[in-house]
């Protein structure tokens, strides 16, 4: 065999096993996305149309996480309660909000309240204070109830965050909005260091929602939600 046909051959061999290589990366590729996606699905409500169960059945109502600082209490807690929205009345909702419909009268709030901080605070942050912290507002506008978390904060040491699942009446309008959650929401109020409620927990937000929001009240999750009839 010449130099040259054992040259083509070496090359058709290198090809062949180039083009093998190239498409085990690729399967292999494939079945990371869907591995990936799989566990999205498992794990985040909302990601692609299934609510975690945990909003509405949490196996305890709060739960608590180790933390450097013996001042702070990092964890969790899971949360529920209620509006009556006319039927002529749009629901505004944020953006982030997980939102399903169900055959009751009233809109439903689940929410899961988290802390998770690494820093050190001048005075304590208790789970029992700073899950009051958190909450969710609302606001008559026109023919409209609008959403609004509160307390929300992010920085270097961690955050403090709120994870909102609403289910509401069937045919309720709903519009969802952005700046409706997270540090900047519409009804969250600046850190005030001379707001005396600071020394009873530490937080790196307002205290409360800002005027012209109206707290909506939440309670612990005990899987005993009723609605009033």
């Amino acid at each position: 065999m010449s130099r040259f046909v054992q040259g083509r051959a070496l090359a058709k061999n290198g090809g062949e096993s180039a083009i093998a290589w190239n498409n085990q990366l690729w399967e292999f590729s494939v079945k990371q996305a869907l591995l990936t996606l799989m566990i999205s699905w498992l794990v985040w409500p909302g990601t692609i149309g299934r609510t975690d169960e945990r909003f509405i059945y949490p196996k305890e109502p709060v739960e608590t996480r180790n933390a450097p600082s013996e001042k702070v209490e990092n964890g969790t807690t899971y949360e529920c309660g209620f509006l009556k929205v006319l039927p002529n009345e749009t629901l505004v909702l944020p953006e982030s909000a997980v939102v399903e419909e169900h055959d009751g009268s009233l809109v439903q709030f689940y929410l899961t309240k988290s802390v998770q901080f690494s820093g050190q605070p001048p005075h304590p942050m208790q789970i029992a204070k700073w899950r009051t912290y958190l909450g969710i507002a609302k606001q008559k506008e026109n023919d409209a109830v609008a959403i609004s978390t509160y307390g929300e904060w992010s920085n270097k040491g961690g955050s403090a965050n709120i994870r909102l699942l609403v289910r509401v009446p069937q045919g309720q309008a709903v519009e969802q909005r952005s700046e409706r959650s997270g540090a900047d929401s519409a009804a969250s109020k600046p850190m005030d260091f001379n707001d005396p409620a600071m020394q009873e927990c530490y937080w790196y937000s307002g205290i409360g929602a800002k005027e012209n929001w109206e707290p909506n009240a939440t309670g612990l999750n005990y899987n005993r939600f009723l609605e009033p009839q």
